[in-house]
């Protein structure tokens, strides 16, 4: 060795050693495309592309997005362990997908063999106010049904195996109900082996308006620990979806400390409000009335999930009343960089792709707040959501169009559109005054093409 410094130097045997020690490393920990050069990877790269599962240049850099479409065209990590020759001759032999648009990511669905979606349902305060059955157990009624219909059956244990064999337990503690189907798809990816999919749906509501707080966590974990989270309810002029009533009662006093007023409806509290003072407006008769100790308000906010920090609509009384309220329980933000939505996306690694859901009035408001979250960009989710005020009735035919859509793995845009479809339908009873289309997809434009 001291021979060959000094005819070749330092430099020289550092790299002979460097590639000594790399081939030792090589023969010890086979990690196969770990060492493909920049020419193997230039042809990996197109093959993806003309896959259409790949839109970046052929620059040869081993990066994040050939990842992603290995992942796609494999439907699964078992290249990582497939010599070169092997890899480029299966993309050689796959065929191009059909169709237009962009499939959502169903290699990162599918991956471990269960699709797993989450459904929440937010409290719905003013359908059967005059009933004591609420609509939620109306909802779900119908969703069981239409599952059962479509050869799902309704079993926790079930489901607590298939997911725990997925190497991803249920936990003691669970809340919902589950229906299960075994097999429910084949699912075929490009250049891999078809396989079948298991699908568990979690039903997740609070009908009786007491356990928003359950409702609530379990909506968090589908949201960073499943592969789909679907949310149907209130927004909430944008804040956020609820689990919970809105208000569980508001009561106005005299000037002699008798009760004049007392509703459960921030609607009605509005009106009259601003039929009190000819000078104030509901808002500022709300706060006066506070500040003189003349109003009492009981909350209900522990099925709250903030997204937004701040009120994108302070000219309504019912987008500050509910700003004020989560205030009040000091309900922040769940969404940002330290937020718990980052915090527990973080602590699951394994979940590098979700597709999120929110069927409520402006729920394109949550986007940017979500979109801020660790976890969240637009490569590792997508999200589906409505952009104008929606009507009811159109719930549980919304979601199992969406199911249907993931099941028979149509494009992201097909999936929308089926859901719109949907909506047209059935919304408010088929009474809808709407024609613009509610769905509308963010994040698809990075996904695999067809």
């Amino acid at each position: 060795m001291i021979r060959l410094q000094t005819l070749a130097g330092n430099r020289q045997v550092n790299a002979l050693l460097q590639r000594e020690t790399a081939t030792a490393v090589r023969e010890l920990l086979p990690i196969p495309y770990e060492w493909w050069s920049e020419d193997e990877v230039k042809g990996v790269q197109k093959e993806l592309r003309r896959l259409r599962l790949y839109s970046k240049g052929l620059d040869g850099d081993f990066g994040r997005f050939t990842d992603l479409g290995l992942v796609e065209a494999f439907g699964g990590d078992s290249w990582r362990s497939m010599e070169y020759d092997a890899v480029l001759a299966a993309l050689k032999a796959a065929k191009r997908p059909v169709g237009k648009g962009h499939d959502l990511r169903y290699a990162e669905l599918f991956k471990d063999g269960v699709l797993d979606i989450s459904l929440g349902m937010g409290y719905l305060e003013e359908i059967n106010p005059e009933t004591k059955r609420p609509y939620l157990l109306d909802l779900l009624d119908e969703l069981g049904a239409a599952f059962k219909a479509k050869g799902y059956e309704e079993d926790l244990e079930k489901a607590a195996r298939i997911m725990k064999e997925a190497g991803r337990p249920l936990g003691e503690s669970v809340f919902g109900r589950f229906f299960v189907k075994e097999n429910a798809l084949t699912y075929r990816p490009p250049a891999g082996e078809a396989r079948p999919i298991h699908v568990v749906i979690r039903l997740i509501a609070n009908p009786s308006g007491t356990e928003g707080a359950k409702a609530s966590e379990a909506f968090i974990e589908g949201m960073t620990q499943g592969d789909v989270a679907y949310y149907s309810g209130h927004g909430r002029y944008g804040s956020g979806p609820d689990f919970d009533p809105n208000f569980a009662k508001f009561t106005l006093f005299n000037e002699n400390g008798t009760v004049k007023f007392e509703t459960e409806r921030y609607e009605k509290l509005e009106e009259v409000l601003a039929g009190e003072h000819p000078r104030r407006t509901a808002w500022q008769q709300f706060v006066w009335r506070l500040e003189n100790k003349k109003i009492a308000v009981e909350l209900r906010n522990a099925g709250n999930l903030r997204f937004a920090a701040k009120n994108a609509h302070p000219g309504e009384f019912g987008g500050k009343l509910i700003y004020w309220a989560m205030e009040q329980t000091k309900t922040g933000p769940i969404t940002g960089e330290g937020g718990r939505l980052a915090k527990e996306a973080t602590a699951h690694p394994e979940r590098k792709y979700r597709v999120l859901v929110f069927d409520g009035c402006r729920t394109s408001d949550y986007e940017k707040h979500i979109r801020s979250t660790g976890g969240f960009d637009t490569v590792s989710t997508d999200l589906i959501q409505t952009t104008r005020t929606v009507g009811f009735y159109a719930e549980a035919e919304a979601f199992t169009g969406f199911v249907d859509g993931i099941i028979k793995q149509y494009s992201a845009e097909d999936v929308i559109a089926g859901m719109n479809s949907m909506m047209r339908k059935y919304e408010t009873k088929g009474r809808s005054a709407h024609e613009a289309k509610p769905f509308a997809g963010s994040g698809l434009s990075d996904n695999p093409g067809r």
